[in-house]
């Protein structure tokens, strides 16, 4: 309408050219005014199109992140990591790793355990699924940065724990001994009694509680410490060398030959034909009885000379005297076999099938498996065990260490021979059961085993018989081998009538020596596990976070 009205106005006016060129300037200003408009449209789109984009690329690159998070946390790190182009989200990892005590400089890859690494970085590039639009392509990417303090489960193995732990015990009941060769003297730690199943108990005693005791007999020699925390100990014409605790039971002891140390009881002391070279001291009442003598300080809350005769306190005194702390006796340490803990200490680990049993023992399997080094055989496929001796013709020429997984062990004469060295060997039927508090666990999984009835033990043990000896003979290297035996099941040192001869020590379910069998303790420990208090030192399953609380997470401006 206003384009007729002005051409009317102009053709009234003689000014018929002019029409057109005024027509012209209007669609001029209106054509103007379109590509404005469609500009801003598309530069609209454009911007809502790179802002669509980035929030895609961050929620990739966060999710990114949070990938690479679940693999630290379940023990896994792959130094770089990608999802397909075609993918949502779309990311790439990068990992990082620093020595340095803050998080800086940083080198690429994935830590290594043992070497020191303190924290972990990881860099993630997240893409956009949405394309870019009128150029608008800042958004297609983004970076997020994570970082996280490194955990270390690198296993050490140190030598830990005392000769003997047992968590009940029979202990020496037929001439067995502990022989100490060192400045440090040997220690036997037994954590309850057990049901007295010895030759014969004192009849003078006839009143005591025979069902959670722990007895040394026969003759039988501790060159060191003897600690009892729960239930009562029985010595009888039993030697020994140091100290002597009871710490929640009695004291019994019969024509024992000497306790050179001290002798302190949570309980009654009963004292028979016994010798205490230092001094004696109970919570309750100190029985003497035929020669009974304390040549230190006697203190209990009643002390009694038996009308039997012989007895006497040479101390100036009769009371007066102080208890010495005992050593700790730890809790039962539930050791798991995890092949990654002994590879992370430069161990070949082999794993026997069941048809590298022979008749369901892993012999000529365990010893055609080890052949150099240091070497874990994990023979518990072998349904009855693994049974080592030269008569058998499978004994072991050791050049390494060797540690054997079972589910039960006869180990006799010939079973681990070596000319030159000090190799350890390690007798190993794994608990992993969980408890609290923690408890042995000796599962009936080995099948055919017959125990040695002389043990008074039952099925699912360890033995060690028949002469085997680990010791060197006297100036000279042949057989210097070094024994760690742990089971939750129990072990019987010098059965089926052969006494042995070893050096090392036990943590062990119970623990009987007997037939003149000698142990000599050489510290060994376990993977991961401080012995001496019953806790982990690191280590543990493959699948244990690499990873603590998240440090920091922020965007990065580029992937650096």
């Amino acid at each position: 309408m206003l384009l007729k009205l002005i051409a009317r106005r102009l053709r009234a006016q003689g000014q018929r050219g002019s029409a057109l060129v005024a027509v012209i300037g209007l669609l001029g200003v209106v054509m103007i005014v379109s590509l404005v408009i469609g500009g801003t449209t598309v530069h609209a789109l454009g911007y809502t199109a790179a802002t669509r984009a980035s929030v895609q690329a961050e929620a990739s690159a966060e999710a990114g992140v949070s990938y690479q998070q679940a693999q630290f946390t379940a023990g896994s790190c792959s130094p770089a990591y990608s999802t397909a182009a075609s993918a949502t989200p779309h990311y790439s990892v990068a990992v990082y790793y620093t020595t340095a005590a803050t998080p800086s400089a940083w080198v690429a890859g994935c830590p290594t355990a043992g070497a020191g690494d303190t924290y972990v970085r990881t860099v993630s590039t997240g893409y956009a699924s949405t394309q870019a639009v009128a150029g608008q392509a800042t958004g297609q990417t983004r970076y997020v940065e994570a970082v996280y303090p490194y955990i270390d489960h690198s296993v050490t193995l140190n030598p830990t724990g005392a000769a003997i732990f047992a968590y009940s015990s029979k202990l020496f009941t037929g001439s067995g001994n502990l022989i100490a060769t060192g400045p440090v003297y040997p220690t036997v730690l037994i954590k309850y009694g057990s049901p007295y199943s010895g030759s014969s108990f004192p009849s003078i005693y006839s009143g005591a509680n025979q069902s959670n005791i722990t007895a040394c007999e026969n003759g039988s020699q501790i060159q060191g410490n003897i600690v009892v925390q729960n239930g009562d100990l029985l010595l009888q014409n039993c030697a020994v060398a140091r100290n002597v605790w009871v710490e929640n039971g009695s004291l019994y002891t019969s024509w024992t030959e000497a306790i050179s140390g001290d002798a302190d009881v949570w309980g009654t002391a009963n004292l028979l034909g016994t010798t205490i070279s230092g001094s004696a001291w109970s919570s309750g009442p100190m029985n003497f009885h035929n020669g009974g003598v304390v040549k230190g300080n006697a203190t209990g809350n009643a002390i009694t000379l038996g009308t039997d005769g012989g007895a006497s306190i040479s101390a100036a005194t009769k009371g007066g005297g102080t208890y010495d702390t005992p050593p700790t006796v730890p809790n039962w340490y539930n050791f798991a076999f995890n092949a990654s803990d002994w590879t992370g200490l430069g161990y070949t680990v082999k794993t026997l099938t069941a048809s590298q049993c022979t008749n369901g023992w892993g012999t000529t399997g365990v010893s055609t498996a080890y052949a150099t080094g240091s070497v874990v055989i994990d023979a518990r496929a072998c349904p009855h065990g693994v049974k080592l001796s030269s008569g058998n013709n499978d004994g072991i020429a050791l050049n390494g260490n060797l540690a054997i997984i079972g589910t039960a062990f006869d180990v006799e004469s010939g079973a681990f021979t070596s000319t030159s060295g000090t190799p350890k060997v390690w007798l190993i039927t794994p608990d992993s059961t969980v408890e609290s508090p923690t408890a042995p666990t000796c599962t009936a999984s080995a099948t055919g085993w017959t125990a040695d009835s002389s043990s008074g033990m039952t099925t699912e043990q360890t033995e060690l018989a028949n002469g085997l000896t680990l010791t060197p003979a006297k100036k000279s290297t042949a057989n210097n081998i070094s024994l760690m035996v742990y089971t939750p099941c129990p072990v019987n040192i010098g059965g089926n009538g052969g006494g042995v001869s070893i050096q090392g020590q036990i943590f062990s379910g119970s623990v009987n020596v007997a037939n003149g069998s000698n142990m000599t303790w050489i510290p060994i420990g376990l993977p991961g596990a401080n012995l001496d208090t019953g806790t982990s030192t690191g280590g543990g399953a493959a699948s244990a976070s690499l990873i603590g609380s998240t440090l920091s997470v922020r965007d990065l401006s580029t992937a650096g």
